[in-house]
């Protein structure tokens, strides 16, 4: 506290100061007056020597000190390879041009932890059977624990992808997209809302039911569903998809022509405890059944 007889003074922030506009003295007389104050408070010996005056003899004008700040630390541009997450690992995989072992990655599943201690033999059993393939990936994780992995290296085109899906309304775009990153769960399923969610008219005549399947939306579906199959996201999706296409009679043919009442099967008994993909999947057969072959089969 600042003792008396100052009457205006206190402590803000740690600091403490003494409002020198009533003052009467010169400026650097409060100078002197707000140090003895100092120093009367601290019990400690100090020194201040005031800044001359200007030429006309007026006090100089009084200087605030910059506040002091430290420095800022540097941000990180890299990740341990340890650390990285099994989603992380895949998305490396792709950046490095070798998504399409990405199945056998998520199926074993691979970590961080687990890449950074793999062999020759591990990457085999991981699906990747090309040798210079596996040659390029050791040769990268060497890399990446040496140096750490690029946060850039961490970036998701196809994540980038699969937002650019979702919620599209460009029947054409979708189901190029999805033509174009089959590999990429996130891109099948966002692709399976978004046609699911386009159709969903109960309207057998609804055009977009027909444009879908006229631009290949069915064999889009279905194929999601074959590329991931345990991924009950893309199985509930690729059900609702099919629940609302097989509203159309021709659909509900190419449909099962396709192979899409094996797909809808397929999904419920490798979700059997889903059920959002069982109610899909109960729906997709029902609309499917009314096509007379289709019931039969």
């Amino acid at each position: 506290k600042v003792r008396e007889p100052i009457e205006v003074g206190g402590k803000l922030g740690g600091l403490l100061y003494i409002d020198l506009s009533k003052d009467g003295a010169p400026f650097e007389d409060g100078v002197q007056r707000l140090a003895m104050e100092i120093r009367a408070i601290s019990g400690t010996s100090m020194s201040v020597t005031p800044e001359p005056a200007t030429a006309s003899g007026a006090p100089h004008p009084q200087r605030r000190r910059a506040p002091e700040t430290a420095a800022a630390e540097p941000l990180p541009t890299t990740r341990k390879v340890a650390s990285l997450s099994v989603e992380e690992v895949c998305i490396v995989l792709a950046n490095l041009g070798l998504g399409k072992y990405e199945a056998g990655f998520r199926a074993l599943p691979v970590s961080g932890a687990v890449l950074a201690t793999v062999d020759d033999a591990d990457l085999r059993e991981a699906g990747m059977d090309a040798g210079m393939h596996r040659k390029a990936l050791l040769h990268h994780i060497k890399e990446f624990q040496a140096g750490g992995v690029p946060l850039e290296m961490l970036v998701s085109v196809k994540g980038l992808v699969a937002e650019r899906v979702k919620g599209s309304k460009d029947i054409g775009l979708i189901i190029s997209l999805m033509g174009a990153h089959t590999p990429s769960a996130g891109v099948q399923e966002n692709g399976c809302v978004s046609l699911r969610g386009l159709t969903d008219d109960k309207d057998g005549k609804d055009p977009n039911k027909m444009a879908v399947a006229a631009k290949g939306g069915i064999e889009a579906v279905l194929t999601a569903m074959g590329a991931h199959e345990s991924i009950a996201g893309v199985q509930e999706n690729g059900c609702g998809a099919v629940r609302n296409l097989a509203r159309n009679a021709e659909n509900a043919a190419a449909i099962a022509a396709q192979g899409g009442i094996a797909a809808v099967l397929r999904a419920m008994g490798a979700h059997a405890s889903s059920a959002e993909v069982q109610e899909n999947g109960c729906f997709a057969l029902s609309n499917l059944s009314n096509n007379a072959e289709n019931a039969a089969a």
